[in-house]
């Protein structure tokens, strides 16, 4: 941003400061406006405008190949420029150099109007039909992975593109540190890049947008850094309020509270609307020694917290041994994946630190380093089991894990850690046990509680990243500076050697609470974290399968064959379950840890609850309770536990048996054994223990033997399954192989059931999109391999729930045939609807029985069933259903029941929940893993359901375009669906209707109150259906899907009696003829989880595709400016602007007026 001529001139750098500050955008206009701001430049920002630079031009000299023409612009070219004119001739010469075809510009000028724009490279490639001449932009930057902001500038540089050329390009290109491209498609950023253009030219030419200058990310290379925190340190702003969050700040706003002083003097009970009052007098009682400030030497105040209960604050430190170790890690995030550089720790010796470091430069010697440091700490667990690793805030922790998964390896020992509880974070116990007048509580601050204030070349990890860079720089160049290493070093060992004397420090306010109160303060109980004898063996096999696979297979992705790449992903999918479980007892640990607070905010806890009946069943008891809609992971047949009570074995007590939970009424009822009546009715429930997955475990282990010792492309067994690792197209009968999977004369159905017919052990995938038939094809594909084939059929999905509805659907196929199919599923819970004419198994053995005496033609059942060794090509072809959702590890370990494998779903409306850390590809669905990079699957891959049956044209234009890259077409009797609207005119397609409310996170009533208007204003409208028959519009016409289940609740108090109100789950599959999406939230800053979930192209693409004739956003307009900060936040925010952008506005005046016609059509009913 600069003014030329008294013109203000902006830039995609204003766009990407926008995202990242929205005040910077006011600070710059008033800077170059000639306020006299200053100006603070960090060493970061310098360092990164330098390796910018150079990365650029290492970049300029890979691109242009030999025999290829390339220009270069000066680069100064905008500071250097004192006329609008000038920018004109060099964006002219840009244009000229495009349309004389160059292959390579660097430095293309692009001007706007108002915007001025310099691309680091525009690369020449073939233009679409029409066009003579296409480009598409490349930009340089030194991050590990693309961020929000240096898309911005690629979209707006693609945009100027555009303009030159008549077309928009199809892809951008981000040049990352390592000299990797990553690539996006534009049309998946347009809409939000269009979004934040807009609103910076309101902010620059309107003065509007702007905001408080609290602290965000982007401080710390920012030139007005300290220019923000002077001015918060003036106004004496809550931000200043340690550990205070934004939302925090907002509600104590709105309730008058409007500074640190202010929060400091409140008045005991003053009630904060939306918030606990445990939470406004933590705020208050931080605030209150905030304001009295450090004692006269500068040393902190503080004062220890009442926490008594075990395994909470000063209660959760472990008795000190010889053996402990004092951890801190240093890590840059450059590169391809960042790098961990640094692996530092403390041990003493003769009560003195004895400092030790394992260093890191590359990848492979990050991968040496982990193990290195996991193996000396494995050494003195052994010679000390009562030792622990000290840490301050869950970095380090959370750094093992991931560098566990990314690297598949030390994962037995890094469990063993995690869950024998070795780390202590001290972050945690200082939290909940000790208050300071600080107004951070990072190591620095806490330090001087106990030791001066630290002096050294290294300040921070700022600094640290700064001059890490710096050696490595040097080091490239043959210059390097051992005395830089030697600065980072001292500075981890100065981080290590604070964390030993803050856990001194800590031990000694521990003795005083005790003698203050005359109490003994508990200890953790040590945790079992060894492995079973009986796991040993089980261990050592996989171990043994893992090193056949992957002898002889290079490290790096880019240098393997596909037959390696697919023997490598065999071996990673080796361990997919033992991470997953492991992340799951990770969470489970974590739990035990959580304060009442934590716990009413975890998702997959629930509570608090208020028990609100008991009835004598036997020797148990029917207990009621109620508790306020939230998320939560509790279901019928559930075994929660109750985190705040301890068995004698200090397990978690049993809380009883999920007998029924409505969440949207907010109650749950629970049965109770004599046994677990011991203990006091529950407050909060939690997950019980993870499920054991033996079976698949072993299913996987006795494929990768095989492929072990005989290929991964060898002939014989488990072709489909190696197929499928293989991503091969369908393997079928030799005189169909030579033919295209679906034929010019055939619908997608007729395809995919031929298909299936000529498969030879292969794999194929049929995609189905909303309204395509993907059930009805599913079951015709069964019903074919039955009827021609004479083989049996396997079903399989993630749930119970979805492989009967299939089973359903094959039987009401089979109805409209002679012949007779019997179908059986295995079910054990009481809570599972056994449909009619279905057959139903208890237990494994029956369904073993049954298939040995051929007395079934199809058996539905889980991963837990047909991955058994009993099942073994059993059946001639498995069909596994939302194989969106299933693991890629399931999928190949069910794959042995089966000589073919179909894939059938869809992972842009369901997509498969991942739990741990994984290496690169083994974190995969089974059909993700088969598209691949690709939205849908590819001719030659498998069939694509390209009819959808529900949507008409307007509505499924939308989904189409942002869903399945333009490949979904509506039947033409689609377009025959109408609503009568306004003046004779047709209420079809999408429409949006903001609402302004603030501080709602999980409910809204504003929104529900315009719910109900809408509802309102559309009942006893004329609907004309898919056959042309009409009628007037009723409730069942009519879907309301929430994302939240306290939502959902207060849709329901809002809306009609009977009104079909759920969140996305209770509506897959289902149609109706409107859909109304109602969002919820206010804002991004009041997201209860996070941007991923309320914007997940999944739940936007199944709330939408609802619709049959008309589909209703309703939400906050603050929800269309979310500020992003990844690539995938972006992708997810762009499609609820694109649907903006394709969606007329209802205006709530136009509402009522419609709320009133429909009140008459209902009269006149």
């Amino acid at each position: 941003m600069w003014i030329l001529e008294g013109r203000l001139i902006l830039s995609a750098t204003d766009q990407s400061d926008f995202l990242a500050c929205q005040h910077l955008v006011h600070l710059k206009h008033a800077s170059v406006r000639g306020e006299p701001i200053p100006r603070s430049e960090t060493e970061m920002a310098k360092l990164l405008q330098q390796l910018g630079q150079e990365h650029e031009r290492r970049h300029l000299e890979q691109l242009v190949q030999p025999g290829q023409t390339s220009i270069e612009f000066s680069e100064d070219l905008a500071r250097n420029s004192t006329t609008y004119g000038e920018l004109e001739a060099a964006a002219a010469a840009a244009r000229e150099a495009m349309r004389s075809g160059i292959d390579v510009i660097y430095q293309p000028s692009f001007l706007d109007g108002d915007w001025y724009g310099r691309a680091d490279f525009l690369k020449r490639v073939e233009p679409p039909p029409g066009f003579t001449y296409s480009y598409e932009v490349h930009d340089a930057k030194l991050a590990t992975t693309a961020h929000a902001e240096a898309l911005l500038q690629l979209c707006e540089y693609s945009r100027q593109v555009a303009l030159v050329q008549g077309h928009p390009p199809a892809r951008m290109h981000i040049v990352l540190g390592d000299s990797s491209t990553v690539s996006f498609a534009y049309a998946d950023f347009a809409s939000y890049h269009a979004m934040v253009r807009r609103r910076v030219e309101e902010a620059a030419f309107e003065d509007l947008h702007d905001v408080y200058p609290r602290k965000v990310r982007h401080c710390s290379i920012c030139v007005f850094a300290d220019h923000c925190k002077e001015q918060r340190k003036r106004d004496d702003h809550l931000s200043l309020v340690a550990r205070i969050r934004n939302d925090q700040i907002r509600r104590l706003e709105m309730a008058d509270v409007g500074s640190l002083t202010t929060l400091a003097r409140l008045p005991a009970g003053t009630d904060v609307p939306r918030m606990l009052p445990q939470t406004v007098g933590t705020l208050h009682e931080q605030a209150r020694l905030q304001k009295e400030g450090p004692l006269p030497d500068g040393t902190p105040r503080h004062e220890l917290l009442a926490e008594t209960a075990e395994g909470f604050g000063l209660c959760a430190l472990p008795v000190p041994s010889g053996g402990d170790v004092f951890f801190d890690m240093e890590g840059v995030p450059f590169g391809t994946q960042g790098l961990e550089y640094l692996f530092g720790a403390v041990e003493l010796v003769d009560g003195l630190p004895a400092y030790h470091a394992w260093w890191a430069h590359d990848a492979a010697q990050e991968r040496r380093a982990f193990e290195d440091f996991v193996d000396w700490v494995m050494a003195r667990r052994r010679g000390d089991p009562t030792m622990h690793i000290y840490h301050y805030a869950d970095y380090e922790r959370s750094a093992l894990r991931r560098l566990m998964g990314r690297h598949g390896t030390r994962e037995q020992e890094v469990d063993e850690l995690l869950r024998g509880q070795a780390f202590v974070d001290l972050y945690r116990v200082v939290r909940q046990g000790v208050r300071l007048s600080t107004d951070s509580y990072g190591l620095k601050a806490v330090e001087r509680l106990y030791a001066p204030e630290r002096t050294g070349d290294v300040a921070d990890a700022g600094m640290s990243m700064v001059m890490y860079e710096r050696w490595r720089r040097r080091e490239s160049d043959d210059t390097g500076d051992a005395s830089l290493l030697v600065a980072l070093a001292a500075y981890n060992q100065d981080d290590c050697e604070s964390t030993w004397r803050l856990r001194d420090w800590l031990e000694e306010q521990r003795a005083q609470f005790e003698r203050v109160h005359n109490v003994t303060l508990p200890r953790p109980v040590a945790a079992e974290g060894a492995v079973r004898e009986e796991q040993k063996a089980v261990i050592e096999e996989t171990g043994a399968a893992y090193a056949a696979l992957t002898a002889g297979v290079p490290e790096e992705r880019d240098a393997r064959t596909d037959e390696q790449q697919a023997a490598w992903l065999l071996a990673q999918l080796l361990g997919y379950h033992r991470r997953a479980r492991n992340a799951q007892w990770w969470g489970f640990f974590d739990r035990l840890q959580m304060t009442a607070a934590e716990l009413h905010t975890d998702p997959e806890s629930l509570g608090p609850l208020e028990l609100q009946s008991q009835e004598p069943d036997g020797d148990a008891s029917i207990e009621s309770y109620t508790f306020e809609p939230q998320e939560h992971h509790m279901g019928v047949d559930d075994d929660p536990l109750n985190p705040e009570v301890r068995t004698p074995a200090n397990w978690p007590a049993p809380a009883g048996k999920v007998v029924a939970v409505d969440s949207t009424r907010g109650t749950i009822t629970l049965r109770r054994n004599r046994s677990q009546l011991a203990y006091p009715p529950p407050r909060f429930l939690m997950p019980g223990r993870p499920f054991a997955t033996d079976a698949q475990e072993a299913a996987l282990l006795a494929i990768a033997r095989w492929v072990g010792a005989h290929g991964i492309d060898a002939a014989g067994e488990h072709r489909a399954a190696r197929d499928l690792l293989l991503r091969r197209p369908p393997r079928r009968v030799r005189e169909a192989a030579a033919t295209p999977l679906r034929h010019a004369d055939e619908s997608a159905e007729q395809a995919a059931v031929r298909a299936v017919h000529e498969l030879d052990r292969g794999c194929l995938a049929v995609q189905g999109p909303p309204g395509s038939g993907k059930t009805y094809t599913a079951a015709r594909v069964a019903l074919d391999v039955v009827r021609r084939r004479r083989r049996r059929v396997a079903v399989t999905a993630v749930s119970h729930r979805a492989i009967t509805k299939l089973l359903e659907e094959i039987r009401d196929a089979a109805a409209l045939t002679p012949d007779e199919v019997r179908l059986l599923q295995l079910i054990r819970g009481r809570s599972q609807r056994v449909a009619d004419g279905i057959h139903v198994a208890k237990n494994n053995d029956e369904v073993l029985a049954a298939v040995r005496d051929e007395a079934v033609d199809v058996v539905g059942g889980t991963s837990w069933l047909l991955s058994r060794p009993e099942f073994a090509e059993a059946f001639d072809t498995i069909i596994v259903d939302e194989a969106g959702q299933m693991s890629l590890a399931d999928v190949i370990a069910v794959s042995r029941c089966a000589r073919n494998l179909v894939l059938v779903g869809d992972p842009r409306q369901l997509s498969h929940v991942v739990q741990g850390n994984h290496p690169e590809g083994a974190e995969a669905s089974g059909l993700e893993h088969l598209l691949g990079d690709e939205l849908t699957v590819s001719a030659g891959r498998g069939i694509f359901l390209d009819r959808t049956w529900r949507m008409r044209p307007d509505v499924c234009d939308f989904v189409s375009r942002s869903f399945y890259e333009s490949r979904l077409m509506p039947e033409p009797a689609c377009a025959r669906q109408t609503i009568d609207g306004e003046d004779g005119l047709a209420l079809t397609g999408l429409r949006l209707l903001t609402v302004e409310h603030s501080g709602d996170r999980t409910s809204s009533e504003a929104e529900a109150t315009a719910v109900r208007t809408v509802v309102d204003a559309l009942l006893g409208r004329a609907w004309t259906d898919i056959h042309g028959l009409q009628r007037h519009l009723d409730l069942d016409d009519i879907v309301i899907v929430a994302p939240y289940n306290a939502h959902v609740a207060c849709l329901v108090a809002a809306l009609p009696e009977k009104a079909n109100v759920g969140t996305v789950d209770k509506f897959q599959g289902q149609e109706a003829a409107v859909s109304v999406f109602s969002m919820a939230t206010s804002s991004a800053e009041d997201l209860p989880r996070n941007l991923e979930f309320l914007y997940s192209l999944n739940r936007l693409n199944v709330a939408v595709s609802r619709a049959r004739c008309l589909s209703v956003i309703v939400c906050s307009p603050a929800l269309l400016h979310a500020p992003c900060h990844t690539p995938e936040q972006m992708r997810l925010v762009n499609a609820l602007c694109r649907y903006a952008d394709m969606a007329p506005a209802w205006s709530f005046d136009a509402m009522h007026a419609s709320h009133r016609q429909g009140v008459l059509a209902l009269n006149a009913r």
